[in-house]
């Protein structure tokens, strides 16, 4: 699971969405507790805004169809006015480096629809990052979900 330990995984719920559809929409937001290392994934509707930090460090998904195909887009926040270009280049680095276990917590915490739906697991995942500088404000593909689980 490309270094997730599933005992740091704590999985929710919102908006009584089931464990296996709808894919349309279906959206994640997952934080951490830096101090003791967990994640918190949210599968809801909707993204769960009130969870966002001062930190800024979230990670927002979703899924999107595109000709067709579903496609899971990631959007994080490398920073705008609040963040200096030194800082957003460090951040931009954090969260190129966490990028996989992100990848996993979401494959892991919302498996159920992964076994329900296994053409998922071919799906393309985009990544945008959001800055005001536009050596950080950037689109990349980083692979398949089935990447990013063991």
């Amino acid at each position: 699971m490309k270094n997730l330990d599933p005992k740091k995984l704590s999985v929710n719920f919102q908006q009584n969405i089931p464990s296996t559809k709808p894919i349309l929409p279906r959206r994640y937001t997952l934080t951490h507790c830096d101090e003791k290392e967990d994640l918190f994934l949210d599968i809801g509707f909707d993204y769960t805004y009130d969870k966002i930090s001062n930190a800024r460090d979230e990670v927002f998904a979703q899924w999107i169809e595109l000709n067709g195909e579903h496609i899971l887009s990631v959007d994080v926040y490398v920073g705008g006015l609040e963040f200096d270009f030194v800082n957003q280049s460090k951040r931009y680095d954090i969260f190129n480096k966490t990028l996989p276990i992100v990848l996993s917590a979401i494959r892991y915490g919302d498996s159920e629809l992964f076994k329900a739906h296994s053409e998922l697991d071919n799906s393309e995942v985009i990544v945008h990052f959001h800055s005001i500088y536009p050596s950080f404000n950037t689109k990349k593909f980083v692979g398949y979900i089935n990447n990013f689980i063991d």
